[in-house]
């Protein structure tokens, strides 16, 4: 286990999952991998996250998962990487952050950095 904790990273696309793997890594936290929204709901139950990143497409219950995922770890930061077409309406009342994919590696750094701190 890393000193800064841990993450889950639950996206659709492979590379942004790499990528976004490597950021927290690099930031000194522990990544478990998730290749979908109930498998993810299946650690956060199993584990402690200080950070969770699922991705955000317009078919998807994200709004169902954020509350899920609040109900089951309240501290847990969540970010969602959205697509176009994303309707995010709700998210902020859950305490989700939003970041417009593609996401910038500076701009997921700098929204991660104080979870990590």
């Amino acid at each position: 286990m890393s000193g800064y904790g841990s993450a889950l990273v639950a996206l659709d696309d492979e590379r942004a999952m790499f990528a976004t793997t490597l950021v927290m890594q690099e930031m000194g936290l522990t990544v478990d991998l998730a290749s979908d929204l109930e498998s993810a709901l299946q650690w956060v139950e199993a584990a402690d996250y200080a950070v969770l990143v699922c991705s955000g497409r317009p078919d998807s219950p994200v709004l169902e998962f954020a509350m899920r995922v609040r109900y089951l770890a309240r501290d847990t930061r969540l970010f969602v990487f959205a697509e176009r077409g994303f309707d995010a309406a709700g998210l902020a009342e859950v305490g989700a952050e939003v970041l417009r994919a593609p996401v910038d590696v500076n701009a997921l750094v700098s929204r991660l950095w104080p979870a990590a701190a």
